[in-house]
């Protein structure tokens, strides 16, 4: 990896100006319904803004050295995709110390933080083997897990890359970037295991990194209002099944029936670019940043998809970067 400076605001203003453009080519598959955007999800939105807010954080664990956590919280999202497996369907399944079950990303999480590793140390990491991974996350014949084996290859080579740099720990790779989003996302990026032409994976281990710094070290990232709402498979199912994004037949269809969408297809590429864009409408719309609406719609996502009330499916796309 070659370490590249860059200014971090040009390259999520990069993401904004793809995802207009993709919007703006794509008006047989979809369009953004923005009466619908205000009048409908940022109303609700804006209710869900002014609810008791717990200050648990789901990822947190101080159980784990500050370290520890805050390479872990890097770590996961070198490999934080599809838990759900688009073919079968089925989603993966960790069965904790206590016995309990935890699935899809929450299972791989404590997975990571029962095996022992300090995430933090890059030479750790980096000799993380294929068989030390299959134990850690469980894997065998009767587990469900999309691309399960490729998941470990990517930490520790991504590990490697950090320790070959001379980066001996995630604080001193972090001090070199000068806790700066606008070193920190491009260098992720060209490290070439964060690829995504909407850097998913990489602004949400910013963001989920800035959570430990904030808690653990008193520190935290400069430039994270540069941050773009983060492209997956939930967020544009909830702003579809609000309205928001008016899909064309041919594409609810294959939602409703749960066809696999192939990955950097016109609809995939469609719906991840409305979901940047609306997120940036409603960024300015509600007055705050995008990273505080993506916080927003994750948590309204969840609760509703918990409780049955998306009722058009999320996409389901055989990829490596969400």
């Amino acid at each position: 990896m070659e370490i590249e400076r860059e200014i971090g605001r040009v390259f999520t203003d990069s993401v904004r100006e793809l995802s207009r453009k993709i919007v703006d080519a794509s008006s047989e598959i979809l369009t953004i319904n923005n009466e619908a955007l205000e009048r409908d999800l940022a109303s609700r939105l804006q209710t869900l803004q002014n609810e008791p807010k717990s200050n648990s954080d789901l990822f947190a664990d101080e159980s784990l050295s500050p370290e520890n956590e805050l390479g872990l919280n890097l770590f996961l999202d070198v490999v934080n995709f599809c838990y759900q497996n688009p073919y079968t369907q089925k989603s993966y399944e960790y069965i904790n110390k206590e016995g309990k079950s935890k699935s899809r990303s929450t299972g791989l999480k404590a997975a990571m933080a029962e095996s022992g590793i300090n995430w933090g140390n890059t030479k750790e990491v980096a000799d993380l083997t294929p068989e030390k991974w299959a134990e850690i996350i469980q894997l065998d014949k009767n587990k469900e897990f999309y691309l399960g084996t490729e998941r470990g290859k990517r930490i520790a080579g991504f590990a490697f890359t950090l320790a070959a740099h001379g980066f001996k720990n995630i604080t001193g790779f972090l001090t070199y970037v000068e806790y700066d989003t606008e070193n920190l996302l491009p260098t992720l990026n060209g490290s070439g295991y964060f690829t995504d032409e909407f850097a998913k994976r990489s602004q949400l281990s910013v963001n989920m990194m800035d959570g430990v710094l904030k808690r653990r070290f008193s520190k935290e990232f400069k430039g994270m209002e540069t941050l773009t709402v983060m492209a997956d498979y939930r967020l544009p199912q909830l702003m579809y099944n609000f309205g928001t994004i008016e899909l064309a037949e041919n594409l609810r269809a294959k939602l409703m029936k749960q066809e696999i969408i192939e990955t950097r297809s016109p609809e995939e590429l469609a719906l991840r670019a409305a979901t940047i864009t609306v997120g940036e409408k409603l960024s300015k719309l509600m007055g705050m940043s995008e990273g505080q609406v993506d916080s927003l719609l994750w948590t309204l996502a969840g609760d509703l998809g918990r409780n049955g009330k998306l009722t058009i499916p999320h996409m389901l796309v055989p990829t490596d970067k969400y």
